[in-house]
């Protein structure tokens, strides 16, 4: 089968496309875990039961508590700034505004109130509302 130049061209950009989406997808599912939910989240972070040697060379037996259905949530209007630090999403720099913005101008009356955060839109608080309550 013999193909013109202008079909070779469009198998090739195909081709192309079809690496790039793959590509793409791999770098999405492996290093940016955008895959992952609030509740797969809550899931992993949970250990699970094992046994450790303390110091004196005495067992202690570590476990947690079931995941629960929701992931715990964190506080706004009562957090430290390395608490809202540590949510995902958040960093220092959006910590530090937030608990600034909560000392001048009292606490939270509704989760919606965190857009007047300098930093903070309205994507960005869909995006942590499964992780923090008032």
């Amino acid at each position: 089968m013999i193909f013109t130049k202008q079909e070779k061209n469009i198998i090739l950009f195909v081709a192309a496309a079809m690496v790039l989406g793959l590509f793409w997808f791999l770098i999405r599912k492996f290093v940016l875990h955008c895959d992952r939910s609030p509740d797969v989240l809550a899931k992993t972070e949970h250990a699970v039961q094992k046994d450790r040697k303390d110091s004196a060379g005495a067992v202690e037996t570590v476990s947690e508590a079931e995941p629960s259905a929701e992931p715990s949530r964190v506080s706004m209007n009562t957090a430290t700034m390395k608490e809202i630090a540590d949510l995902p999403y958040l960093g220092d720099t959006k910590a530090k505004a937030i608990v600034e913005y909560r000392e001048a101008n009292g606490a939270f009356e509704t989760l919606e109130d965190l857009v007047k955060v300098s930093g903070i839109g309205e994507k960005l608080l869909e995006k942590i509302k499964p992780y923090i309550k008032l």
